[in-house]
């Protein structure tokens, strides 16, 4: 009975806060009084900090000096994740009032809910839109896949993109011309929060399709481009899925022309092509 009314004492001077959406403090403190528990003004205080794959759940003493530090993985509900949280707090807790500190220090044990989970490797898929500049602005489709090795900022990125045709005068008629590519390359991550910025370099195989209207006789053509490809990526994490949004630079190697028979010369596609993406992506392991 004592060591409960001990529990509750120093549990209930535990406010959460944070910016994380699953779970957000206030279900932290929901997960607290659901144990019996509340929270109220204090000499501590719990923060929690989203990161990639998970939370991160600090205690901090009335100073701000940070007292304990715990990772929340993404697992089951945003209420399964906040009672996790709500349970290493008591444990943090336990420990502090039998260490019977005038005020916390830092822990020198770990306080895992259960057996420490290991990192593993994180791969994430997506559907994004395109708006593509080569000449003039067209709209496309375009699926990603990102693999993130355990532990590290480096991360492989897969993408197929497809989109609506370009078109381009050419005497009396029109070309119709589009690129379907395939990519893949490596990226790095320059900042690890809530809101990521990352950036990314890969190689890129197109298949060229062009086709003539509005021409005597209309003939169609298809040719092998292959490419290189900058991005730069700001994401929006959200437990198991994310909101993106993009810019791309595509630089095609192979020149591609197009021709008329029967008139002279021949125009050029564009080498450069500049592109902005909006998405949203899951976990998908």
């Amino acid at each position: 009975m004592l060591a409960a009314a001990a529990l509750t004492f120093v549990l209930s001077s535990i406010p959460v806060v944070g910016d994380t959406a699953c779970p957000s403090p206030a279900l932290v403190m929901d997960g607290m009084r659901s144990l019996g528990l509340s929270a109220g003004a204090a000499r501590c205080a719990a923060s929690l900090k989203q990161v990639r794959g998970g939370v991160v759940l600090e205690l901090k003493d009335g100073e701000g000096h940070r007292v304990a530090q715990r990772s929340i993985p993404v697992e089951g509900s945003c209420r399964e994740m906040a009672q996790s949280a709500a349970l290493v707090l008591s444990v943090w807790c336990q420990a502090l009032e039998a260490q019977n500190l005038p005020r916390p220090r830092v822990l020198e044990m770990p306080v895992p809910l259960s057996p420490t989970e290991p990192r593993r490797t994180r791969v994430w898929g997506g559907v994004g839109l395109v708006a593509s500049q080569a000449g003039n602005f067209r709209g496309g489709l375009e699926g990603l896949v990102w693999v993130h090795p355990a532990g590290r900022a480096l991360f492989v990125a897969m993408a197929l993109s497809a989109e609506f045709p370009h078109a381009l005068t050419l005497g009396p008629g029109t070309v119709q011309w589009s690129r379907t590519a395939v990519s893949g390359g490596v990226g790095l991550d320059l900042v690890d929060s809530p809101v990521q910025l990352g950036l990314s370099a890969s190689a890129v195989a197109a298949l060229v399709r062009a086709s003539g209207t509005g021409f005597d006789v209309n003939h169609a053509a298809t040719g092998f481009s292959p490419g290189a490809e900058l991005r730069g990526q700001i994401s929006r994490h959200f437990g198991g899925w994310a909101a993106w949004v993009a810019v791309e630079s595509r630089y095609w190697f192979a020149p591609a022309h197009v021709a008329v028979v029967g008139l002279p010369g021949q125009s050029d596609l564009p080498p450069l092509e500049s592109r902005l993406s909006l998405g949203v992506g899951l976990e998908v392991r």
